[in-house]
């Protein structure tokens, strides 16, 4: 009788490994320190932003009549979002190939 094991992900009801993000920030020595509450909520934070992007990427590839998204519907939610705007406005995506207008 084993116990089953889980991750710290699972167990705080993530899907990006906390323990990746975890490893990157002590790398990249953003503290001296990194707590396992800081890379959860690091990791919340990261998971969040790219549900955010990829949501109002696909409602511009809809908006087109498209199911898939690709790059410059990327770009263009990240452009004329409100919120992400001011967060992504110097952002180059790669292979956008389209540059909306204001």
């Amino acid at each position: 009788m084993s116990a089953q094991r889980s991750t710290k992900s699972e167990k705080s009801g993530l899907t990006f490994p906390v323990p990746r993000i975890k490893a990157m920030l002590k790398v990249r020595k953003v503290a001296n320190r990194v707590s396992d509450s800081g890379a959860v909520f690091m990791t919340a934070v990261l998971e969040y932003l790219t549900a955010e992007i990829l949501e109002v990427s696909l409602d511009a590839a809809r908006q087109e009549g498209l199911v898939r998204i690709k790059a410059r519907h990327v770009n263009t939610a990240l452009k004329k979002d409100p919120d992400l705007g001011k967060y992504f406005a110097m952002a180059i995506v790669p292979n956008s190939k389209f540059v909306p207008k204001d």
